[in-house]
């Protein structure tokens, strides 16, 4: 058992280890602070990135469709005109065996057919593109101005209140 009485030197030493104790719970206390607080910009940071890579995606996922959609009405017409390539086709071949004599000028000719097809091909697609996309815009252009709206397709009945209408006159 120990005296109740401490010396100064025993008093010091105490001191200084409960002091240096006491700074060194200080330090884990700020250093778990700024631990905490980098997990939570972190996190924050993390969260922001997953939003906009979501964001990214969902313009991308979008665009693809649009793409799609493209492609699909640029094969419907690929479709729709794949017969009738296949007809000329015949018939060019039938006109270059009854004109074999003509080797060089049937070969002219077909070459010139067949560039003419591919060019018409080119625009019937690149054509159904831009009706395709003028019409979405048309009916941007009709909901911006108000025009699908009932009373626009109802007619508001204005030929029964035009002012310039003749009036039947009673007798």
């Amino acid at each position: 058992m120990r005296w109740p009485i401490v010396s100064r030197r025993r008093h010091v030493q105490e001191l200084a280890a409960v002091s240096a104790d006491r700074e060194r719970l200080r330090g884990e206390r700020d250093q778990f602070a700024k631990d905490a607080k980098a997990s939570q910009v972190a996190a924050a940071t993390t969260a922001r990135q997953f939003a906009e890579a979501d964001a990214a995606n969902i313009r991308l996922n979008n665009r693809n469709k649009a793409l799609q959609e493209q492609a699909d009405v640029r094969a419907g017409i690929a479709r729709q005109r794949g017969g009738s390539l296949a007809k000329l086709g015949q018939r060019l071949d039938a006109v270059a065996s009854e004109y074999a004599h003509i080797d060089g000028y049937a070969a002219r000719m077909e070459n010139r057919l067949a560039r003419a097809l591919r060019g018409c091909a080119r625009y019937r697609a690149a054509l159904a593109v831009e009706t395709h996309r003028a019409d979405k815009l048309q009916g941007r252009l009709d909901d911006a101005c108000g025009l699908n709206t009932p009373g626009v397709d109802r007619g508001q009945h204005w030929q029964s209140t035009r002012q310039d209408k003749p009036r039947e006159v009673k007798a």
